[in-house]
Formats: structure tokens, C-alpha cells, sequence
């Protein structure tokens, strides 16, 4: 059993700890502090999954952004960083995450969701790229059912949607445990 929520000041420790696993060659640690501060700019909302022990594992970071690559809106809800911990994958965690960002999404107003993977990271890119006809996937910008855009780059691809009607919260599969009540996305986040 696992629950999503907003992060809170006492997740920090185990939010950063996660971090450092996601980007283990970038210095994350001072915007966990800036972000309960309030002065951080991005993220704008983290989100975290919680077992039933009280431990996390895993969390959703989101933005806001002018512009995404595939999306027509000028406001783009971002998922700009999204980890589960190994141990808990291919249990509905990361589904789960995906559908309370989408939610969050919603709540600020965005119609399109967006979110990326380096051309060299397979498994995030397999994760976030839904199934396409046949197998077969175009690494140039192309429409595929949903609504959800396909963009390709030299450095990687972006994944853009419409929250309104489509969903990519399915690529977490399992859902077991997941608990059915939403998020309350109508408080403002917590500050340290």
C-alpha cells in the first residue's frame, strides 16, 4: 500500500537522497532547502509517494513552461524529474505519480502535459514513450493516438499530451496498492 502526496519539509532527507540517485552528477542537494523556502522556481510542486511505513519512494518534480517541444498551449505542465526506487518499480508508484501530476496539471490550469528522456537513457525513454502502431517509433515530430506528441532531437525526445482527455498514468502498470484517494492539490505547499 503507497499513497502520493505533496512533499513536506520532513521528506527532505529522503527527497534529496533520491535525487542524488536520479542525477548523480549534478550538486541537488541546496534546492531541497530553496524549494521549502519558497524561492526555488523550479520545481513548482513536488510530489511524493509514501509506503505504508511512511517512507518514500519515489517523487514527481514539476513546472510550468512557456514551451515544450510537440505542445501548442504556451503554458506546459512539465514533469521535470520522476523516480522510483528500484525496489518499488512495476508496482503502479510511477503510474501513480504520472496521475497525480496530471491532476496537479489540471489544477493550474494547463491543458498539455510534457516531459523528456535523453536519447541515451532507454529505460526512461521506454517508460515515458507510449506504444505506437506496430513497435516502431519516428524520432521526428509526429502525432500518435491521444493526442500525445512525439518529438525527436539529437539530444533525446519529448513526450507532450492533453490532460483534458489523455493519459500516460497507465506506464506505471501494476497498481497494486495504490491508494484511491486524490491528492489535495487545494492547500499551498508546505514551507520549511
Amino acid at each position: 500500500m503507497f499513497e502520493v502526496r505533496r512533499a513536506i519539509h520532513i521528506d527532505s532527507a529522503a527527497w534529496l537522497r533520491m535525487r542524488e540517485a536520479l542525477w548523480p552528477d549534478e550538486e541537488v542537494a541546496a534546492d531541497v532547502e530553496l524549494y521549502f523556502s519558497g524561492t526555488l522556481e523550479m520545481p513548482l510542486e513536488v510530489l511524493v509517494a509514501v509506503d505504508g511505513f511512511g517512507q518514500l519512494i519515489g517523487f514527481a518534480e514539476l513546472s510550468i513552461r512557456r514551451y515544450a517541444e510537440g505542445c501548442l498551449t504556451n503554458r506546459v505542465a512539465y514533469l521535470e524529474g520522476w523516480y522510483v526506487e528500484p525496489q518499488h518499480r512495476r508496482h503502479g508508484v510511477g503510474g501513480a505519480l504520472v496521475a497525480a501530476a496530471e491532476a496537479w496539471a489540471r489544477t493550474q490550469g494547463c491543458t498539455e502535459f510534457a516531459s523528456d528522456a535523453l536519447l541515451d537513457n532507454d529505460v526512461s525513454q521506454r517508460t515515458q514513450r507510449p506504444r505506437i502502431r506496430g513497435g516502431r517509433t519516428d524520432p521526428v515530430f509526429q502525432e500518435v493516438p491521444d493526442g500525445v506528441m512525439l518529438r525527436g532531437s539529437g539530444l533525446g525526445i519529448c513526450v507532450c499530451y492533453t490532460v483534458l482527455h489523455g493519459s500516460l498514468a497507465h506506464l506505471g502498470r501494476g497498481g497494486q496498492g495504490a491508494s484511491t484517494e486524490p491528492v489535495d492539490l487545494s492547500r499551498p505547499r508546505e514551507k520549511g
